[in-house]
């Protein structure tokens, strides 16, 4: 398991037919009202239809499992109906959340923080989908040798996400900070450009992107997040009020997400095959962009969700470089960012 020229800047958040009848018979005045109030009657007791549970999903190796559960019916086994929106970067991911365009999004614990920030919606994490073991890199061109060689150097990011975490994570191996790079803010989807045409010298970057990046010539990893396991984060994320008057449904979606977790253990080489061509991969290319994720189980989610758990230790440190750098401006307790409520019944607590 993403908008300027500085990072320090504010955040971008980024007819009806009709049908020919035959007039109906005159009605007598109390045969009227009885039929209206039948018709009322019928229309209050008609079950609405619950519109579908919208999860926005952008490409990322640890949300796969979500597309997967829905590959393979899990959700309608399990009496929830979710409709994925795709979209291209985690930011468009929580721009879509904050505007109302989509009920729940993965996010990294950037997206999370910001969203909070906005005060927009009441964004909660409840499940946590993965952590970054590898998967996160910084990669550089033949003109740089070491971290400490970034110094005065442009750095390709994505502003106002993951990357600025570990562009700083990299930089502090190496006594840096952001301040003493040029950071140069761009989408995801221009990091690939940008890197051919040696406007920037460096990329921080993830699967799949990453596998055709660090597949060029003299294209060499600086830093990747095996360095600081569990500090990124992937979460799916909802309103905390939407978490706690639905809970049930929200349980009903993470059951889904877990059969398919254990669907694709029993069953990985279909499951990697479905996983890796949605996202444009080879099989071999996403099970080694898999390989850099803790993709983390029922039986491990109260323990990373809880008061003591890793996801609130790495949201303060998140929170503390998002402050230092001007990302946001404030952020409120951070443990009412997290919440084990909507795990399943019998989920280990």
């Amino acid at each position: 398991m993403d908008e300027g020229h500085s990072v320090s800047g504010t955040v971008a958040i980024v007819p009806s037919s009709w049908m020919t009848m035959h007039r109906p018979p005159p009605i007598r005045p109390m045969c009227a009202v009885l039929a209206a109030a039948l018709l009322a009657c019928a229309c209050s007791c008609a079950p609405a239809t619950r519109a579908p549970l919208r999860v926005a999903i952008s490409p990322w190796p640890g949300y796969e499992y979500l597309y997967l559960a829905q590959e393979r019916g899990f959700y309608e086994a399990e009496g929830v109906d979710v409709q994925l929106v795709e979209l291209e970067s985690l930011g468009d991911s929580r721009a879509a959340f904050e505007n109302g365009s989509v009920d729940a999004f993965g996010s990294t614990l950037v997206e999370l923080l910001v969203s909070h920030a906005q005060a927009t919606r009441r964004p909660q994490a409840f499940f946590v989908a993965d952590y970054s073991n590898g998967a996160d890199m910084l990669l550089a061109d033949s003109t740089i040798r070491t971290v400490a060689d970034l110094r005065g150097k442009r750095v390709g990011l994505e502003a106002g996400s993951i990357d600025v975490i570990g562009v700083a994570a990299a930089l502090a191996s190496a006594g840096l900070t952001l301040r003493d790079v040029d950071l140069v803010p761009m989408p995801q989807n221009e990091k690939d450009y940008a890197f051919e045409h040696g406007t920037i010298q460096a990329v921080q970057c993830f699967p799949p992107g990453s596998a055709d990046l660090e597949a060029r010539p003299g294209v060499h990893r600086l830093f990747d997040s095996s360095r600081t396991p569990g500090l990124i984060v992937d979460v799916i994320v909802a309103d905390s009020l939407e978490l706690a008057t639905h809970t049930a449904r929200y349980a009903a979606f993470l059951r889904a997400v877990t059969r398919a977790q254990d669907w694709a253990a029993a069953h990985p080489e279909e499951a990697f095959a479905l996983m890796a061509a949605r996202e444009g991969l080879s099989p071999a290319e996403f099970a080694e962009g898999l390989a850099g994720l803790h993709i983390v189980p029922m039986n491990e989610q109260a323990e990373h969700l809880g008061p003591a758990g890793g996801t609130l230790a790495a949201l303060k440190l998140t929170q503390e470089a998002l402050l230092t750098t001007g990302t946001i401006a404030r952020s409120g307790p951070l443990p009412s960012l997290v919440t084990a409520a909507a795990l399943p019944p019998g989920a280990p607590r």
